[in-house]
């Protein structure tokens, strides 16, 4: 019995760890890849409890918002997924739900899918609040400096 109650406390207490690694995989400033996500979003920043981006032009303008984050997995595949499957490949995906704010245009969730073999990029699908799928992007993850850290 006692075997079985060690067993379980040590499970308990890695489930934070292992839920803060794969959200801190997200922590930082994404840069848009390609042109909808540069137009669109530009730099993305994502600290532990807020997102911001800066829109490329007045019909995009910037935003500031909280979020959480509703699900997240490793899996070999995810929705919308646009990348090629390779064998030993796995996609750590984290969908965010986003806080209602006007300048985000209806826009209420982003799956952000990290590929284990290029953890610097990532391929984000864009959902609107009533949860439809309605635009992929992508984006690489700019290299930290101090004023990442807050």
């Amino acid at each position: 019995m006692n075997k079985i109650l060690i067993l379980f406390f040590t499970l308990v207490a890695t489930i934070p760890t292992t839920v803060f690694a794969e959200k801190n995989k997200l922590l930082g400033v994404w840069i848009g890849v390609g042109r909808a996500s540069e137009a669109i979003y530009a730099t993305m920043r994502i600290t532990k409890d807020q997102i911001s981006w800066g829109g490329g032009n007045p019909y995009n303008p910037p935003c500031k918002t909280t979020y959480s984050v509703i699900s997240e997995e490793t899996s070999d595949t995810y929705p919308g997924n646009s990348l090629p499957l390779r064998k030993g490949r796995t996609f750590t995906v984290l969908k965010l739900k986003l806080a209602p704010k006007d300048c985000a245009y209806k826009l209420g969730f982003f799956q952000f899918a990290i590929p284990s073999d290029a953890v610097g990029y990532a391929d984000v699908i864009t959902y609107s609040e009533d949860n439809r799928m309605n635009g992929s992007l992508s984006f690489s993850k700019r290299e930290e400096y101090e004023g990442d850290k807050q």
